[in-house]
C-alpha cells in the first residue's frame, strides 16, 4: 500500500490482488479444511478469512464494490 501510494500508481495494488487471488485459490483447491484436524482446519479458515479481508478492504481502497457472493 505504502508503494502504490508513494508512486500514486493503482496497478501495484490490483497486481497485488491477483497474485493473493491466485494463491488462495491455488491453496483452496489443494488443501482440505473437511476431515482434517480440528486445529489445522481452524488454521486454514483463518488464513481463507484473513486473505477474504485484505481482498475486500483493498477493493474498496480501489473504489470497487466487493461481491458478496458468486
Amino acid at each position: 500500500m505504502n508503494q502504490a501510494y508513494n508512486e500514486s500508481e493503482a496497478c501495484i495494488i490490483v497486481n497485488y490482488l491477483f497474485r493473493l487471488s491466485n494463491m488462495v485459490n491455488r491453496m483452496f483447491n489443494e488443501l482440505k479444511v473437511k476431515n482434517v484436524n480440528r486445529d489445522v482446519a481452524s488454521q486454514r479458515l483463518l488464513v481463507f478469512n484473513s486473505a477474504r479481508f485484505v481482498i475486500k478492504t483493498a477493493l474498496e481502497i480501489l473504489g470497487v464494490k466487493p461481491l458478496l457472493e458468486m
